[in-house]
């Protein structure tokens, strides 16, 4: 990443978050613009930095609550890279494109989603895998076991 990138993240990230903002209503995604349609994804250490520094301006913002919005990555995930992403601390879930079209390509981001839960129980929070589509996304159904959207 260049240097100045975070900084730049951290602007529009300020600039975008309504006040009073929850768990309950807000959710970040993060996607390079580089990596918008090219399947290039970040190294994971510059997906964990990004996410951190994120997860930091939350928390300076919101309080304790800015550990309740959850922070989605969403730069060609696919089923190959899922499970690497998604050990990264504050990567939440993702915000899945063109792999979200084939349930053959989806569903082991699914599993990669909910293997990674284990490690973080203990924080309590909720995290979900949300399908880019035209129009918006939606949370996926929830699992009989979980009382959310696949989360970890």
């Amino acid at each position: 990443m260049g240097p100045d990138t975070l900084d730049i993240i951290a602007a529009q990230l300020d600039a975008s978050m309504p006040d009073g903002a929850t768990g309950a209503t807000l959710v970040i995604a993060y996607e390079p613009i580089w990596a918008i349609g090219t399947g290039r994804v970040p190294t994971l250490d510059q997906i964990a930095e990004t996410h951190d520094m994120i997860r930091a301006r939350l928390k300076s913002r919101f309080g304790d609550e800015g550990n309740n919005i959850r922070i989605l990555y969403g730069g060609s995930v696919k089923p190959t890279n899922a499970a690497e992403i998604f050990t990264a601390e504050n990567v939440d879930g993702a915000l899945v494109g063109g792999a979200s079209l084939k349930a053959s390509d989806f569903q082991p981001i699914i599993d990669a989603l909910a293997a990674s839960r284990s490690s973080f129980i203990s924080r309590n929070k909720p995290r979900g895998v949300r399908p880019k589509a035209e129009g918006g996304s939606a949370p996926l159904p929830r699992p009989p076991q979980a009382r959310h959207p696949i989360s970890r």
